[in-house]
């Protein structure tokens, strides 16, 4: 959805030495064509992620999830943002800006389109996304419901008033281990 904070999670591949192009690999879901071009033997040293919101909000979550958890060592940190399932259940389908009051259902929330925009968004329940996790062997550390801190300026994004995301989480930040 649009963007508040840039709190940032990323997986970054690093080599040891220059690869030549044809010892790379490039992964290509068939389900939504999500694609990534990695190293043959990638080695994860970091979980940091320099897009705001990345594969957490614009690729199917069992795909993006499941290439984290190939690359990932066991012990090691997935983190990531997203936007709040609350904020999505109070946002209209219209886009406007999000209200007071439930607009959406919850069961069955998955896959958002906006009009007058390209691409698409997802966006689960906590439960659900704890299930994906759990399915590609992750354990949830912890999640963290961001509030809008007193007395900070407005932003850009206006699918939120100040008031709206100093009383309700607009986005979250979500920490898992693969285990």
């Amino acid at each position: 959805m649009r963007l508040i904070a840039t709190w940032t999670a990323t997986l970054v591949v690093l080599s040891s030495a220059a690869l030549p192009a044809q010892e790379w690999i490039d992964f290509v879901s068939r389900d939504d064509g999500f694609r990534v071009n990695f190293p043959a033997q990638p080695k994860v040293t970091n979980t940091t992620y320099t897009s705001e919101y990345g594969a957490s909000l614009w690729c199917e979550p069992a795909a993006w999830i499941g290439e984290a958890a190939r690359l990932l060592r066991p012990g090691g940190r997935l983190i990531f943002l997203t936007n709040s399932p609350l904020l999505m259940l109070c946002t209209p389908e219209s886009g406007e800006r999000a209200s007071e009051r439930l607009e959406r259902d919850q069961f069955g929330m998955y896959r958002f389109e906006w009009p007058d925009e390209e691409g698409i968004e997802f966006h689960l329940p906590h439960g659900a996304l704890i299930r994906v996790l759990g399915e590609h062997g992750f354990a949830v550390e912890a999640l963290h419901e961001l509030q809008r801190p007193e007395g900070s300026r407005d932003t850009r994004y206006d699918f939120v008033t100040p008031e709206w995301s100093r009383r309700w989480p607009c986005e979250e930040i979500w920490r898992a281990r693969l285990v």
